[in-house]
């Protein structure tokens, strides 16, 4: 072996330890490549009297599945939580189907644009 393959190999080595980008660059990838998706956690709310909202974590691209599938069904079942008026604390757990919801949301609209139609002239009885 001559001096100068030993130099390049005492060079490798160095960079080796040192933790050299260069060197270290194809074990990176394979470490990339063997990395999971990242997990993003929500909670969720069953339709079962008495039950609670619990944690459950999935990739985005199953959240994006999930959602996708029961956007489809009009008469899933979707539970919410609202505050009972006059307390800090409480809220009680409403559940309808997801057309409901959606009547709902139409009729609140509907009333807030009523309401930014109205004009009030100050003298006019408003």
């Amino acid at each position: 072996m001559s001096t100068e393959q030993k130099m390049v190999r005492i060079i490798a080595l160095v960079a080796i330890a040192l933790g050299s980008p260069a060197v270290a660059a194809p074990q990176a990838s394979s470490a990339a490549a063997d990395a999971k998706p990242p997990v993003v956690c929500k909670y969720v709310v069953t339709a079962e009297a008495g039950s609670k909202a619990f944690r459950m974590c999935l990739t985005k691209s199953e959240w994006a599945q999930r959602e996708a599938q029961a956007s489809k069904d009009a008469n899933r079942i979707e539970c919410r939580f609202q505050e009972v008026p006059g307390t800090r604390f409480r809220s009680k757990k409403i559940c309808q189907p997801a057309s409901a919801w959606a009547e709902h949301r139409r009729l609140e609209r509907e009333a807030i644009e009523q309401i930014q139609r109205s004009v009030c002239v100050y003298g006019a009885g408003c």
